[in-house]
């Protein structure tokens, strides 16, 4: 009998242990699967340093097509008395233009443009959002100051340089926003009439005339404003159908 029980006794501390050995055992296995699948989720979530580079790489993407350069510097008629400009005679013909009432307190000035018999009156304004054309007076033969007429207090206005230059931005022009033109490049040098201008903004103008579709392209260049009005007909050819001869006289 006591033989019998120690050999009964023996069997089953020897199950115990193997019982015990074997929960172990899983239990490692377990762990280790677990620790696997933790690694394996580590390594499949991305990385955040490489996340903020490449956020930072699009930020200075962006923000290497702002132009540095202020609006303001490119607005045309305002810093000169008198601007002289050479046509083609076929789209524009020359034109001389005239600073009859210099900008005021809220950027409003007057301009008067001679071409041929032809003269124009127009008013302007600089904002902070841009330079806008506020209203144009035709057969105007006698100096007034038109700067607060009814037709330039009357909201109906038409933006032609925005304050934003964002290479590649887009924006509405004319009094009935039908024109659309696009802030197309920055120029480091540009050529007029044997003279170089530096930083020349080229906004770009898609038309439809009679011939078909056409793009014209306008330079601005730092004080100076408008040097130059270049037309791409349907066919590819491009011209200069105005560019500046002279300005002078400062306004300031």
């Amino acid at each position: 009998m006591r033989v019998s029980f120690n050999l009964n006794m023996r069997k089953f501390i020897t199950f115990v242990l193997s019982i015990m050995f074997l929960s172990i055992s899983n239990g490692q296995v377990i762990q280790a699967q677990e620790n696997n699948i933790n690694d394996s989720q580590q390594d499949e979530l991305p990385d955040s340093s490489e996340d903020q580079e490449i956020n930072n790489n699009v930020d200075d993407e962006s923000m290497s097509q702002q132009i540095s350069i202020s609006f303001e510097e490119f607005v045309p008629y305002a810093n000169f008395i008198n601007y002289q400009y050479q046509g083609d005679q076929v789209y524009f013909d020359a034109q001389d233009i005239i600073m009859e009432y210099s900008p005021d307190s809220n950027g409003i000035f007057q301009v008067t443009s001679f071409s041929g018999q032809e003269a124009i009156a127009y008013v302007y304004q600089i904002r902070d959002t841009g330079f806008y054309e506020l209203a144009s007076f035709n057969d105007y033969y006698v100096v007034e100051d038109l700067r607060y007429s009814p037709e330039a207090s009357d909201n109906n206005e038409s933006l032609i340089l925005p304050s934003d230059l964002t290479i590649g931005s887009s924006f509405s022009s004319g009094y009935n926003k039908e024109k659309r033109r696009k802030v197309s490049e920055l120029i480091s040098s540009y050529d007029v009439g044997g003279q170089t201008f530096n930083d020349v903004l080229r906004i770009e103008e898609q038309a439809q005339e009679d011939s078909g579709s056409v793009t014209y392209n306008y330079y601005f260049a730092p004080t100076v404003g408008i040097i130059v009005i270049e037309r791409t007909a349907s066919d590819g050819t491009t011209q200069r159908v105005l560019q500046l001869i002279s300005a002078q006289g400062s306004s300031q």
